[in-house]
């Protein structure tokens, strides 16, 4: 009994061993460069984009076979029964003996010479799909830059909050300290002990909901970088060192250029055009080369009918018109014209609004600047306050009250300056978003 004890110990000490070390997380620090690496490569949405892109350039070598001829054999064979002759009346039926094992085989080709150049539209049709889905996964590629680039930059604000809050738990840690000492000799209140214990305890509840707010955040990134779950990403800091952007115009005419909205609108306009072609193509006629052979067996043109092949080949060339086409195309080509027109708004559309985005992520840009600047001095002026109102709690010239307000602010203003830190990164980013050159 004690040797099969021993066994099930040692068994669950491995088991759970494993299992602890299959949960254990390793942290990776990775700056955004190699965020945005990670994510053109592994994001499954861009995946898809890949896969939709495969297909269209499929369609490009399937319009491309038109321009080779067509061909189709055919065989046949089966039984041939008896013909009957019945008179008009239904009176009178004379039969005739047929043979009755039938046989045919033929093959057939064709080759358009001409239908209004077709194909070519065919194919510059589906050559623009493949470009429409081309820059449909630059666009994707660049919101989901954005995307990540928010996720890191909240890990890196996030982080920052983290090291404010540790900061301030130890400068209060030590003051409780202080205070306890004071309390034994008597110079102050246990409502002192207890103001700052209570501060203590709000700042370990900020530094939790902090925490917290990590593992979630990490979380989001993970996924949209496919990566596996034990993996605890850590922002690597990086100086942005820009200044303000004035020259507004040129930022405009530069979107203008590399935003995909802007060239997938292009491409849009190109393929309704393209499909306004092809529509017109069906008011044309149709020329090409046709060439057959037939081998049927028996033959039933001659009485009696002779078990025997009869061969016989033809070769030519075809025209054909659809004489409906000249009421109903029309309004075919009128449909595909309105889907022009709808392309060519669309764009002017978009140009409207890009200068609107560009001229509102430029403006909150510069503003992050200035409060970035404005929130530096007002963290050395928290500093410096809580410093001076430190040392005169510590030789009793100041309140305990004093102190907390004063810690509190420096709190107030070291969060402030790590949010304002991401916001004027994520605003830099936005703003390249908008230019298309993220």
């Amino acid at each position: 009994m004690k040797k099969r004890i021993v066994v099930f110990t040692v068994l669950f000490t491995v088991l759970c061993t494993s299992y602890v070390r299959s949960q254990q997380i390793t942290e990776k620090t990775m700056n955004l460069q190699e965020v945005f690496s990670l994510l053109l490569t592994q994001n499954q949405s861009l995946k898809v984009n890949d896969a939709a892109i495969l297909a269209s350039k499929q369609g490009i070598e399937i319009a491309k076979l038109q321009r080779l001829p067509s061909a189709q054999a055919t065989m046949q064979a089966g039984y041939l029964g008896n013909a009957s002759l019945i008179s008009s009346d239904f009176s009178e039926i004379n039969t005739s003996s047929l043979p009755h094992f039938a046989h045919s085989f033929s093959v057939q080709a064709t080759e358009l010479l001409y239908k209004g150049n077709l194909i070519n539209h065919s194919i510059a049709s589906s050559e623009l799909q493949t470009e429409i889905s081309i820059l449909q996964k630059t666009k994707n590629e660049q919101d989901l830059k954005l995307l990540a680039s928010g996720y890191f930059l909240d890990l890196y604000k996030l982080y920052n909050q983290k090291k404010v809050y540790e900061a301030n738990i130890e400068l209060a840690e030590k003051r409780l300290k202080v205070t306890q000492s004071f309390y034994k000799e008597g110079i102050t209140t246990k409502n002192t002990i207890i103001r700052n214990e209570l501060m203590l305890r709000n700042l370990q509840v900020g530094l939790l909901q902090t925490n917290n707010a990590i593992q979630i955040v990490n979380s989001q990134l993970k996924t949209l970088l496919n990566i596996q779950e034990n993996i605890h990403l850590i922002p690597e800091g990086e100086s942005l060192q820009k200044d303000m952007i004035t020259d507004f115009t040129r930022l405009v005419e530069e979107a203008k250029q590399n935003n995909p909205t802007i060239q997938l609108a292009d491409k849009q306009i190109a393929l309704a055009e393209t499909l306004v072609d092809i529509s017109k193509t069906d008011k044309l006629p149709a020329i090409g080369l046709y060439a057959g052979n037939n081998l049927n067996r028996p033959i039933t043109n001659s009485n009696p009918a002779v078990d025997a092949y009869l061969y016989g080949w033809q070769t030519g060339i075809s025209v054909s018109y659809n004489i409906s086409s000249l009421w109903k195309a029309n309004t075919k080509i009128q449909q595909y014209k309105y889907q022009l027109t709808q392309a060519q708004e669309s764009k002017e559309l978009y140009i409207q609004s890009l200068s609107l985005s560009v001229q509102n992520a430029v403006i909150r840009y510069n503003e992050t600047i200035a409060l970035l600047e404005v929130q530096k001095k007002n963290k050395e002026l928290a500093d410096e306050n809580l410093r001076i109102t430190t040392t005169k709690f510590d030789n009793q010239l100041a309140l305990l009250i004093e102190v907390i307000d004063a810690a509190n602010a420096k709190l107030e203003a070291d969060l402030q300056l790590a949010n304002i830190e991401a916001t004027k990164w994520y605003a830099y980013y936005v703003l390249q978003n908008t230019l298309g050159t993220l």
